[in-house]
């Protein structure tokens, strides 16, 4: 078993053929590799991965880590798609791992092209799509979730109890690690809940783009890159493939115009869960109008109060 990232890397070539790019290209992105070393030494519990749809080969590189878990470890890995058809390119990039010839075929004890990979050391890999059915079942070792934007919020809550301590080769211990992947597709969306629990909870939030996947340093051809800025929308181009915001049509309420409504330079605030904030004290003779948001199943009740005889009027404590 590799113990350390370059024997990790070294492994993926000769086993695999596959060179995943260790280069960190923009200001706050990481290397492909780093959040592929993380996640088969278990550096967290749970990973959390955003990446541009597919030219970040996010698909790609956790098919090799489910495959390389298995073999090396001999722990089970499930790999749960957003839909069916992102299942199916998983499985689809797995069955293709094995016609590298340095592949451990001679190690495989069920059909690699099954939605469930048997291997000589009892391991298994199994690929689901996203449903509450399929995400309450197995109990692995490693858990990924391919595509969370694309999932019902409760399939990835539910998938969430999947991952669980396993021995594995030599009856050793192996900790368990959950990989949360995906490409913002939708506004307040899965994957927005998703990265707003990371920071909660402190887990590792890791990104990338094209330009970590690129030539020379990738497996990226320019000519790929252009052909697709060419055929997608500027606004598919930006969301899907620069990672920015999804595209907010479809919300009642504006995020540019309730942005607006706000002046930094009065003081920001963390605004941490259960913590009252107070801007202004209150004064007699005053008008102050309070609003509650009430929280019926998940979030937080918030209530807002607001000085109304001035102008403009200006929240007074949260």
């Amino acid at each position: 078993i590799p113990q350390t990232d370059d024997e990790l890397w070294q492994y993926v070539v000769k086993t695999w053929g596959v060179r995943i790019p260790r280069v960190a290209v923009c200001p706050g992105h990481v290397a492909p590799f780093k959040v592929y070393a993380d996640a088969f030494f278990a550096r967290a519990s749970v990973i959390v991965l955003k990446a541009s749809r597919g030219l970040g080969g996010k698909s790609f590189l956790l098919a090799y880590l489910a495959l390389t878990q298995a073999h090396l470890l001999g722990v089970s890995v499930t790999l749960l798609g957003g839909s069916f058809m992102q299942a199916s390119r998983v499985h689809e990039y797995m069955r293709k791992a094995w016609e590298f010839p340095g592949a451990p075929r001679h190690e495989l004890r069920s059909d690699p092209t099954a939605n469930k990979t048997r291997f000589a050391n009892g391991a298994e890999v199994e690929v689901l799509t996203g449903s509450e059915k399929s995400s309450r079942g197995p109990h692995p070792c490693r858990a990924i979730q391919d595509e969370a934007d694309e999932m019902d919020l409760r399939v990835h809550e539910a998938a969430m109890g999947q991952a669980m301590p396993q021995r594995g080769v030599g009856r050793r211990e192996f900790p368990a690690c959950t990989v949360i992947s995906s490409t913002p597709q939708h506004p307040a969306g899965t994957f927005t809940a998703i990265l707003k629990k990371a920071k909660e909870k402190a887990w590792p939030s890791y990104e990338y783009c094209f330009r970590e996947t690129m030539e020379p340093h990738g497996w990226l051809a320019a000519s790929t890159v252009e052909q697709k800025r060419h055929d997608m929308t500027a606004v598919q181009w930006q969301c899907e493939v620069e990672g920015q915001e999804p595209s907010p049509e479809s919300r009642a309420i504006q995020p540019d115009a309730v942005a607006l409504m706000f002046r930094r330079d009065l003081g920001e605030y963390e605004g941490a869960n259960g913590e009252y904030l107070e801007f202004e004290p209150p004064v007699e003779g005053a008008t102050y109008a309070h609003g509650a948001d009430w929280a019926k199943t998940q979030d937080w009740t918030i209530v807002v109060s607001i000085r109304t005889d001035v102008m403009p009027m200006r929240v007074v404590a949260f």
